[in-house]
């Protein structure tokens, strides 16, 4: 089950250390946001995290967000258990 959740105040945003602070996608936004990532929570337990930045060219990582999506995410989980790759 996937859960989707809003943090319109940026406060798990903040606590993560997640805030995208880069002074190029603020001056397009006119205040901070969150940078791209993924997550995976396990019963309030962060077990993965997968962040697309690249500080030098890309902080926001929208040129290539490939690291916080879906296909990273199960990469990095590996195959489930009980099956072989």
């Amino acid at each position: 089950m996937l859960n989707f959740l809003a943090d319109p105040h940026g406060r798990l945003t903040d606590a993560m250390g997640l805030k995208l602070t880069h002074p190029g996608p603020i001056s397009l936004f006119g205040h901070a946001r969150s940078k791209r990532y993924s997550a995976l929570f396990e019963d309030g337990v962060l077990k993965q995290l997968n962040v697309a930045e690249h500080k030098e060219d890309d902080p926001a990582g929208d040129a290539d967000p490939a690291n916080s999506l879906c296909e990273k995410m199960m990469e990095s989980l590996g195959p489930p258990a009980g099956c072989s790759e």
